[in-house]
């Protein structure tokens, strides 16, 4: 075998040994897009659960206001245990998210969080409603919690900007779950049938969705403080929007629980 004939070969072997390596690179590359994409398709599924979850409640309100015969007043203070639940579950919402990871916490909280709308339709008196609320603030909190924080490491390995979708997805599953509730009472159905339905149809995406939610959090391993100092401004900012409530906020709550 002459010279010509050797380089001839050595040239063949190099673009064959280029054209593997360039297909696995382009396999690769393909199986990290598909992964992506699957974690994005996971993460929109919960903003989805959230979402729907939500607008499913308030959609049957004026039924539940009724069954208690509560007037306006006394619903808005009944209400108002949603908040307190959402505001109290703030940090430890942000622990446990951190302590356990995102992926454990949402897919926990995406089961748990329309359970308790069987709750709210079975309360049958203002304290059960209130104490469903509570909880339901509670598990609608660390829902957002968890999967935001999914969210946020999908947009960190996609390197751009994708949290508007989730969001959106979000509102779109209010606008799905008012028009689910408008098809449920135009029916004359009750909330506890509605809300059992919504239910299995949500714990169904879960079972469908959570294999492929992101495995690991950004930051994992670092630890963070339950309570810390608020900033100074965010304080002030705080003290400001408390003032209409410190004023006449407290007389009208007084006025409505009695």
């Amino acid at each position: 075998m002459n010279t010509k004939n050797i380089n001839i070969i050595k040239k063949a072997v190099f673009v064959s040994d280029n054209y593997t390596r360039t297909n696995d690179i382009i396999d690769r590359a393909f199986k990290r897009t598909s992964l992506l994409r699957m974690y994005r398709i996971a993460t929109s599924i919960f903003f989805f659960i959230a979402g729907l979850t939500f607008a499913t409640w308030a959609s049957r309100i004026p039924d539940i206001q009724h069954k208690l015969q509560l007037s306006d007043g006394g619903l808005g203070a009944v209400l108002f245990s949603l908040p307190v639940g959402l505001m109290l579950s703030l940090p430890i919402s942000g622990w446990m998210v951190n302590r356990y990871g995102s992926k454990r916490i949402v897919i926990a909280a995406a089961v748990f969080y329309p359970l308790i709308l069987l709750l709210l339709a079975m309360a049958g008196s203002v304290f059960q409603l209130s104490g469903a609320l509570f909880l339901f603030g509670m598990l609608g909190n660390l829902i957002n919690i968890a999967m935001n924080t999914q969210a946020v490491g999908i947009e960190k390995l996609y390197g751009r900007s994708v949290m508007a979708s989730f969001h959106g997805l979000w509102s779109l599953a209010g606008f799905t779950g008012a028009l689910i509730g408008t098809f449920f009472v135009s029916a004359g159905l009750s909330p506890l049938f509605h809300f059992s339905i919504v239910c299995l149809a949500v714990i169904s995406l879960v079972i469908a969705s959570y294999k492929f939610t992101l495995p690991h959090d950004n930051g994992d391993g670092q630890t963070q403080k339950l309570f810390t100092r608020p900033d100074k401004k965010i304080f002030l900012l705080g003290l400001i929007g408390l003032q209409p409530l410190m004023r006449g906020g407290n007389g009208r709550l007084e006025r409505s629980l009695f």
